[in-house]
């Protein structure tokens, strides 16, 4: 039995035989080594969010009214929009369940609904007039 140390391999193990013939090669596989990489500095950056907050008007009626947007600075006639909301659904779902003829009115009836005020320069909401309160 001769054992050889290969370049490629790292044992090469030969077993003779009826006139030197190799009958098995076991080969062991290179063991991988750990390379040292430079490290690099880590740098941090910071950033400032500054947030103005701005507060939409309440108390509104369901009419446009004349009043000065927050956001241009410009006095204003707003337009106006209805908006279907939770308080309009819970009256759907009571007069669905009182008097189903009728569930559908507080979808139609301005007066059930949100109105939303809209700038008539700049077309940004400057308040809200809720249905429920």
């Amino acid at each position: 039995m001769t054992i050889k140390e290969d370049k490629k391999a790292a044992v090469s193990v030969t077993i003779p035989r009826d006139g030197d013939i190799p009958i098995a090669v076991a080969v062991a596989a290179p063991i991988p080594v750990a390379v040292p990489v430079a490290a690099t500095p880590i740098t941090s950056t910071t950033t400032t969010t500054t947030t103005n907050v701005i507060q939409m008007k309440t108390g509104l009626s369901s009419k446009p009214e004349r009043m000065s947007c927050q956001y241009c600075n410009q006095s204003m006639v707003t337009r106006t929009q209805s908006e279907i909301d939770g308080c309009t659904i819970a009256l759907v779902v009571l007069l669905l369940l009182l008097f189903w003829p009728l569930f559908w009115v507080p979808l139609i009836c301005k007066d059930c609904q949100s109105i939303a005020h809209y700038c008539g320069s700049c077309g940004r909401q400057v308040g809200m007039k809720k249905s429920c309160s």
